[in-house]
């Protein structure tokens, strides 16, 4: 049975309730995991991917992140601190599952353009990758290759992320976001002033999930009402 379903720009993966994954699309991106990646290669029936014991999983754009039991690996194409592994070359492929270093009690995943973010047992936050933005949260713009804290954050409840801009739900039911401002994106009433650490979302309260895009974010509040910030 199909329990999740994620996709980018090149293909589609679900997530089967046995912890699979099964993919089809155009694999130019090695984000299947299964040893057969390529410009080549298009698959247009799913075939099983490279992952087993699945619990979560998204996919970037070049890269598909899962977590298994606790710990969270990454496959597909990219420039590879994407991976969080501390391999900082420019760019480099991988057709099988890498590891990422030094989190074993993750409980979800969100896959960023350039950056991926990992929720810990406990509600707390780490993100990899990369930080021009400050949207790591750590409250620098260096680059990181491997995960570091989001500062200043608990009680995280659920995750989304784009290109530069990270936001967080949490158990309260607010919203906290960091990384670039422009056009608004973060949702505090200022559009220059990029935040490396995370600020809240003005006049949200009683959020139940949240969902981000390249340039605006949006909130599904009680009484599922839906309320947007960003670009438009």
């Amino acid at each position: 049975d199909a329990v999740e379903l994620e996709g980018n720009y090149w293909t589609q993966c679900v997530r089967i309730s046995d912890g699979s994954l099964k993919c089809w699309g155009h694999d130019a991106s090695n984000n299947f995991g299964n040893g057969k990646g390529g410009n080549n290669n298009y698959v247009n029936t799913p075939v099983t991917a490279g992952a087993t014991g699945v619990s979560n999983f998204d996919m970037g754009h070049y890269a598909t992140c899962t977590v298994q039991s606790g710990s969270i690996k990454c496959m597909g194409m990219s420039s590879s601190y994407y991976f969080g592994n501390g391999d900082d070359l420019v760019a480099k492929n991988s057709l099988v599952p890498v590891s990422v270093s030094g989190i074993s009690n993750a409980t979800d995943i969100v896959a960023g353009g350039n950056h991926n973010c990992a929720i810990i047992s406990g509600g707390t936050v780490k993100c990899w990758g990369e930080n021009a933005y400050g949207n790591l949260g750590d409250n620098t713009t260096t680059l990181r290759t491997t995960p570091v804290t989001v500062s200043g954050l608990s009680g995280v409840s659920e995750l989304s992320a784009a290109y530069s801009v990270t936001c967080a739900r949490l158990s309260d039911g607010t919203v906290k976001c960091w990384g670039s401002a422009s056009s608004g994106k973060l949702g505090n009433g200022d559009d220059t002033t990029d935040r490396h650490t995370p600020v809240s979302v003005s006049g949200l309260t009683r959020v139940t999930q949240i969902s981000s895009a390249n340039s605006q974010s949006c909130a599904i509040v009680s009484g599922n009402a839906v309320k947007c910030w960003g670009y438009n």
